[in-house]
């Protein structure tokens, strides 16, 4: 309990300070400029079993731990799994938070990684750099470069429900409940468009404008090797401001 109490702490403070530093024009970031300085905020986030999962983000670092940033369909597949950092530790992960509007996740780990990267504070325009950093087909770190394209809706399986009865009568749902007893849910989210090339793998992959600032973050792709679609900054600042204050509320 004490435990959970002291991580919580953690994360709020790894915010206030992200958020603060942020609003006040703060220069304290690590801002990657060459290839090897993209390759450090790159992690593995992994399963127990260390052969499926996507890549994150090394937010934000201090004594107590440090702050993963990626997608919350990496994290459903990985929960009770660990992160596998640049030098190739792994880190047990300690606490998942969820972001119910986009395809964002929080991660909590015990470790001080020594990292704090600075989210953009503009959103990328069409034609802006962009530089994807991750792990497609869970390989060594890729940087990749390209430029933002624009914004666009796509729909995705988010999970699976069990077929009932009824399902099975239904014309348009008995081949799918026949085949596989289960029918697909879908979602609609906000993407932005990015040519970067990405694979299976490169889910939670950050995407950096060319400042070395966050502007971006991977959710999906068309096929096995496609153009990335990535969770729009506006999303991502969203997110953390949201997570700031409901775990404020959740420690008092």
């Amino acid at each position: 309990m004490e435990k959970g109490r002291a991580l919580l702490l953690i994360i709020i403070m790894a915010s206030a300070i992200l958020l603060g530093a942020h609003a006040c024009g703060s220069d304290l970031y690590f801002r990657p400029k060459t290839t090897k300085d993209f390759m450090k905020v790159s992690v593995k986030v992994l399963n127990s079993a260390g052969n499926s999962g996507g890549s994150g983000l090394i937010l934000s670092s201090g004594q107590g731990g440090s702050i993963i940033l990626t997608n919350k369909h990496v994290c459903n597949a990985t929960k009770g799994g660990v992160i596998e950092t640049p030098g190739h530790l792994t880190h047990r992960i300690h606490y998942l938070k969820i972001d119910p509007s986009h395809d964002l996740c929080l991660i909590g780990i015990d470790a001080d990684l020594g990292i704090d990267v600075k989210i953009a504070n503009k959103a990328p325009e069409v034609g802006d750099k962009s530089i994807v950093v991750g792990h497609p087909a869970l390989l060594p770190v890729i940087v990749t470069e390209g430029h933002f394209s624009e914004h666009m809706i796509v729909t995705l399986i988010e999970s699976y429900k069990d077929c009932e009865t009824a399902d099975y009568l239904d014309l348009l749902l008995a081949r799918t409940c026949l085949s596989s007893g289960k029918i697909p849910q879908f979602v609609t989210r906000e993407g932005h468009l990015v040519s970067s090339l990405i694979m299976p793998g490169s889910s939670g992959s950050p995407i950096f404008n060319d400042s070395g600032e966050l502007a971006g973050v991977i959710f999906a792709g068309q096929g096995s090797l496609s153009f990335g679609i990535a969770v729009p900054l506006e999303s991502i600042w969203q997110f953390i401001k949201k997570q700031r204050s409901m775990m404020w509320q959740e420690v008092k």
